[in-house]
């Protein structure tokens, strides 16, 4: 009887979840009645009707119940939630547990079950310092973890200390952890993890030889797992012939679809890494679709980031290396913060940058053959303009697209007559219109060349002028992108610092002058603020600089570990 109540309860939990708008609070009422004689599922049933009206908005029923029923029956709801990989709504009911047992000392072992899931979610949600935060609670309890909870306990602080701190405290945390593992099952997971570790390590033999050895219960989810950690380990190795095994046994898994294999998105980014190696780029672009389909995708960062370094990788595959390496930026930028962040995202780095500076190099010898003002000029303004925006604490993904527009931003001047560029006298109306041809010829070519929209943009519109005065559009404040303001001033400055066949350079006094006086009208004060304050205290130091030597330091810094 118990247990039919339990499943009518869970069934519940999943309709208001997933349809609170429709959910049915007569049919909760009915299961609320039965469930009186079960203490378990009665204090499912108080969470879940506490859980309607505070999370969902829906009028709860007026019940009888202690905070120890409220707060057990808030762990096991969020608990069910969390092993559904529906973390977003885990992690609210865990803290919604946590901040009610604030203090409450009767209900010891399930304040530290609420503190757990708490941790866990907000660690699977990406949500570092409060990972950190429950983390560090934990510890304080660690004397008085009651042995039938020890096996989690030490479990998941091995997990997050793998991630977030160091590999030796999570070593001693999943040794501690096999010493409560009294059934194959813990004592598999724990192995599992332990290979995970190796294999983020660069052991892969060792976390090979785990997973080889593992005594793998013949259930989908360890089956998933397991086949999944062999995968990756056989990929970064290139043995594909043992990859290729564990890839029919992940296929076949999935083709069913168990219901407890709820981590299936983990094993559709290793096959789709398999399907690139092998040339079958649509199976991996099938795969990376239904990636971005998993129910959690959104407020999940390790499945973002994953997902981005598939796609960076698809992209690269396909020639398109510039994009791929923007991609593998971004995935960098979910995924900083996972110390274990799978070692394939930085292999595809260190290929996919050695292929983007050849790119870049390459494009910057032309534009340097055809003037040489211009491809120097063009360094000084990435240099300038980088140093502008780690002022400015923009993220890596805009660090990178930043760096790169403005190294081409001035591309488009291939089409103009070296004669034209170089004119000691005034131009006339005609010269005039060529040079204001350059940011559409520029943007256009790297546009054809697959180039990222924010690179191209940067191209096109860095003449635009936030008062509205610029070209080609005569765009105004806002309209202008943030990176494209950055390059506009900083494009500038050097003008103005630099010898040209019509004018002597000014000083860098004299055109920090200029810049506090009309820089407002080319981008915003904020931007102004910084450039002055890094020409001004000599944290800019003008000269002329070789592509690698600009071009390279900036990528290895926004890709640093």
């Amino acid at each position: 009887m118990g247990r039919e109540i339990m499943r009518n309860l869970k069934k519940l939990a999943l309709e208001l979840e997933k349809n609170p708008e429709s959910f049915s609070k007569q049919r909760l009422l009915e299961q609320i009645e039965s469930a009186k004689q079960n203490a378990q599922a009665y204090s499912f049933a108080v969470a879940l009707n506490f859980v309607m009206e505070t999370t969902f908005g829906k009028k709860a029923f007026s019940l009888d119940y202690s905070k120890k029923d409220l707060l057990e029956g808030l762990y096991n709801l969020g608990y069910f939630y969390s092993v559904r990989n529906k973390d977003s709504i885990a992690h609210i009911i865990a803290s919604l547990g946590t901040d009610i047992a604030d203090g409450e000392s009767s209900v010891y072992k399930t304040t530290l079950k609420l503190m757990f899931l708490r941790m866990m979610t907000a660690f699977e949600m990406g949500l570092e310092e409060e990972t950190k935060e429950y983390y560090k609670k934990l510890l304080n309890f660690e004397k008085k973890v009651p042995k039938d909870f020890a096996f989690d306990y030490y479990n998941a602080l091995g997990l997050v200390s793998a991630q977030l701190f160091d590999n030796k405290t999570s070593y001693k945390y999943y040794k501690k952890a096999l010493n409560y593992a009294n059934n194959k099952l813990r004592k598999a997971i724990t192995q599992m993890n332990i290979a995970d570790l190796y294999y983020a390590n660069g052991e892969y033999e060792k976390s090979v030889k785990v997973l080889e050895k593992l005594n793998v219960p013949d259930y989908p989810s360890f089956v998933g797992y397991s086949e999944t950690g062999k995968l990756k380990n056989y990929l970064i190795r290139e043995d594909l012939h043992s990859a290729s095994v564990a890839v029919d046994k992940l296929e076949k898994l999935n083709s069913h679809k168990p219901n407890n294999w709820t981590d299936y998105w983990y094993s559709y980014v290793f096959l789709g890494h398999y399907y690139i190696k092998i040339g079958n780029s649509a199976k991996a672009k099938n795969l990376l679709k239904q990636l971005k389909q998993y129910p959690d995708y959104d407020n999940s960062k390790y499945v973002q980031g994953e997902s981005l370094v598939l796609e960076a990788a698809i992209k690269s595959s396909g020639g398109k290396k510039i994009e791929g390496l923007r991609k593998s930026v971004e995935a960098y930028n979910l995924l900083k913060n996972y110390r274990t962040a799978s070692p394939h995202l930085w292999d595809l780095v260190k290929n996919l940058q050695n292929s983007a500076i050849e790119i870049f190099e390459d494009l910057i010898e032309e534009l340097s053959k055809a003037d040489d003002y211009t491809a120097g000029h063009t360094m000084r303004v990435a240099q300038l303009s980088f140093m502008i925006g780690k002022n400015l604490d923009l993220s890596r993904p805009q660090l990178f697209n930043l760096a790169m527009g403005a190294m081409l931003h001035d591309y488009g001047k291939l089409i103009i007559p070296s004669k034209v560029l170089n004119k000691p006298a005034e131009l006339s109306d005609k010269e005039m219109d060529s040079i204001k041809k350059h940011p559409i010829f520029g943007s256009s070519y790297l546009q054809h060349l697959d180039f990222p929209k924010e690179i191209v943009n940067i191209v096109k519109y860095h003449h635009e002028r936030f008062d509205g005065t610029g070209y080609p559009e005569g765009l105004t404040k806002n309209q202008i992108p943030l990176i494209v303001q950055i390059v506009a001033a900083a494009d500038v400055f050097d003008a103005l610092t630099t010898d040209r066949p019509y004018r002597k350079a000014l000083s860098f006094k004299k055109a920090r002058e200029y810049m506090r006086k009309e820089g407002y009208n080319i981008a915003s004060k904020e931007i102004i603020t910084k450039l002055l304050k890094l020409t001004e205290e000599d944290l800019f130091k003008k000269k002329d600089v070789e592509f690698k030597s600009i071009c390279v330091p900036i990528i290895e810094e926004i890709l640093q570990k």
